[in-house]
């Protein structure tokens, strides 16, 4: 599966508003005390698109995923299935 990293949080948005899909998920893992990592990801079967971005102030962090939000992205904690589909 191909992933096609954006790495400008706008133009990031402004492709996933053109993309019709309850698919719009983004993470947020704490790296050390004051360093969050960012990663928002649209689904499209057959490939992702994401936003990928370290933060190191709270402001910013709360800022960035309200912005997310506000774009229909949904707080999500994204795992790796054990299971094998075939």
């Amino acid at each position: 599966m191909k992933e096609f990293v954006i790495k400008e949080l706008g133009k990031f948005l402004e492709v996933s508003d053109s993309i019709s899909t309850p698919f719009k998920f983004y993470e947020v893992d704490e790296i050390s005390e004051n360093k969050w990592g960012l990663n928002a990801k649209v689904w499209l079967r057959t490939a992702f698109i994401s936003f990928e971005e370290t933060v190191v102030q709270k402001e910013d962090l709360d800022r960035t995923c309200k912005t997310l939000q506000d774009h229909e992205f949904v707080l999500t904690e994204i795992r790796e299935s054990p299971m094998v589909l075939r």
